[in-house]
């Protein structure tokens, strides 16, 4: 008997469709989830940099230490827009995927950052030490 001419076997292979379908699909979502996780977002090094190049490339810290090293507008560079906590008393600015402890000396004055609601950090992209960090102009 012809197995394609079969009634019984067109359920047999609609369930092999739909599992080879299945299975693209979950390799394709975790393709898509391995590419966007690549992407730099808030605190990553070189997030925005290039938009803020200007800016941050003439503000200096309480020890006079430069705000921003990059070099160039087209290249990443050490500041960057971030996100930021404040417990106990101390700021902590996201730095890389990790929450690190904003030194004293790093802290700008509110009134300097040119974008009062978002917060901006310049860190070392090897050391993740801070050297500037923006507070949003309401604190929060």
């Amino acid at each position: 008997m012809n197995r394609a001419a079969d009634p019984k076997a067109r359920p047999e292979n609609a369930t092999r469709i739909c599992i080879a379908v299945c299975f693209l699909l979950v390799l394709l979502i975790g393709f898509a989830r391995e590419v966007m996780a690549q992407q730099p977002g808030p605190g990553d090094f070189g997030y925005h940099h290039h938009l803020h190049h200007d800016w941050y490339s003439n503000k200096f810290n309480r020890i006079g230490r430069a705000c921003c090293n990059g070099t160039t507008a087209d290249q990443p560079g050490d500041c960057r827009p971030t996100r930021a906590k404040y417990i106990d008393g101390k700021w902590f600015a996201l730095v890389d995927g990790e929450y690190r402890e904003v030194p004293d000396y790093a802290i700008m004055p509110p009134a300097a950052n040119h974008e009062p609601f978002q917060f901006h950090v310049c860190a070392n992209k090897y050391t993740k030490e801070i050297d500037c960090f923006f507070e949003q102009k309401d604190g929060t």
